[in-house]
């Protein structure tokens, strides 16, 4: 078969995988069962999730059938913070997870709203992306913390795990320019990913015309504009006009890397008529810094080379054999021009080889 790694937390020795967590705040505290407004949440890998923490409340609700759920952030710069999306209220309180599930609410994310006959406008629930909450009394447990501008953070140890049933060799991990995107006007991305550490950073405004259901696969023009974030006035200053792109076939799966260079792009199956308009972030990667694990202790603090991954307790350079973990450590040393509510992202992507095919 093959290998496959995947990021694991350790917190007290128990091990648990980095993802979104769910409470419901509102009205029974961590209630996981019985009257608690989201039932479930699934998490999409479609390169929308933003870390953060987020708050969700509720209003003109009609029990069983449809609310408005409202998003707030504690980073007041999340793109995912709105005032009303429209919650369908069928999800079942016992059998979680079959309802109907919102995809655009939250970016990343699938969420489930509770068909409680009792479901109220005092209604609340927390969702945490980037962490987890310590078992017990609910408790947000966030990488790092508030940083201040110009300092550097607490160091974090984090695991590599190989989960396959074959051994990963040439292991490394690098960190990459972050990106989340957002449809604004129908959905016609389904997924980005950066492919390279030389990704261009910015906000790319996407359009899409000339949808063509003639040919097979169905076809769409793709028209990109560039923008830079100035930090002085808070604004995104244009850096390069609307561009077209090409002509790109809508296979639902196929990858595009000529309309964001060192990025692909999946464009959605559900593109029809003017295909619509969505934004791309690519944020850059400075202050973020990664450390081999050397005995329990970090070692040299890189960010622009990878760093190799060896099991604990040594080994082969590079090699993580089936259910072994590999640590390494990360901090961010942030500038001293950072400001408040600067986004923040970075990837973190492990890679290796296993029977012949890259892993990661």
């Amino acid at each position: 078969m093959a290998g496959a790694l995947t990021f694991i937390e350790l917190d007290n020795a128990n091990k648990t995988t980095v993802q979104a967590q769910l409470y419901n705040t509102l009205p029974i505290a961590g209630g996981v069962t019985g009257n608690r407004p989201v039932t479930a949440i699934t998490v999409l890998d479609d390169g929308r999730m933003v870390a953060g923490t987020y708050y969700i409340t509720f209003s003109s609700v009609v029990p069983g059938l449809s609310g408005v759920a409202v998003v707030s952030a504690a980073d007041s710069n999340n793109p995912w913070v709105t005032n009303a999306t429209l919650a369908i209220l069928n999800d079942s309180q016992t059998s979680s997870g079959t309802g109907t599930r919102h995809d655009n609410i939250i970016g990343g994310l699938g969420l489930y709203f509770s068909n409680s006959g009792s479901f109220a406008t005092s209604w609340t629930a927390t969702i945490l992306i980037g962490g987890y909450f310590a078992s017990g009394t609910a408790t947000p447990v966030s990488t790092f913390g508030v940083l201040n501008a110009g300092a550097t953070s607490s160091q974090k140890k984090i695991g590599v795990q190989n989960t396959g049933d074959a051994d990963c060799t040439g292991c490394v991990l690098g960190i990459y320019p972050g990106t989340y995107f957002k449809n604004t006007t129908g959905t016609p991305i389904s997924k980005v990913k950066v492919i390279s550490k030389s990704a261009t950073v910015g906000k790319y405004a996407l359009t899409f015309s000339n949808f063509n259901s003639v040919p097979s696969p169905d076809q769409i023009d793709v028209y990109a504009s560039r923008y830079s974030y100035n930090y002085t006035t808070n604004v995104w200053d244009l850096v390069s006009g609307s561009t077209y792109k090409g002509t790109f076939g809508i296979t639902g799966t196929s990858t595009y890397t000529t309309i964001i260079s060192e990025t692909e792009v999946t464009l959605s199956q559900s593109i029809t008529g003017n295909g619509g308009a969505a934004s791309v972030y690519i944020e850059s990667t400075s202050g973020a810094q990664v450390a081999p694990d050397v005995t329990g202790t970090p070692g040299s603090w890189v960010t622009a080379s990878d760093i190799v991954l060896t099991e604990n307790g040594g080994g082969t350079s590079g090699l993580i054999q089936p259910t072994n973990v590999a640590h390494f450590w990360l901090r961010v040393n942030s500038s001293g021009s950072d400001k408040p509510g600067n986004l923040r992202k970075f990837i973190l992507r492990p890679s290796g080889t296993s029977v012949g095919d890259l892993v990661e």
